[in-house]
């Protein structure tokens, strides 16, 4: 089983947002970044997150992104 989701960006750069996420809202993410290969995203692994915080998880993303509306 894969327990991995990746979010590819469009207007905001991947390492920016994942700095954001881990200093603000204390969540770690892998940035990628390939512009040759139309890949600006995050990897978000998961498997290791209790079932039970997954909600928040979410919430917190979603509150990140936000800031860039």
């Amino acid at each position: 089983w894969w327990f991995l989701l990746f979010v590819n960006l469009k207007s905001i750069k991947a390492t920016d947002f994942a700095d954001l996420l881990l200093k603000k809202y204390k969540i770690g993410v892998i940035p990628i970044e390939k512009p040759h290969e139309g890949i600006n995203g995050f990897r978000i692994a998961y498997s290791s997150i209790d079932i039970r915080k997954i909600p928040e998880f979410v919430s917190r993303i979603k509150k990140a992104m936000g800031e860039y509306e």
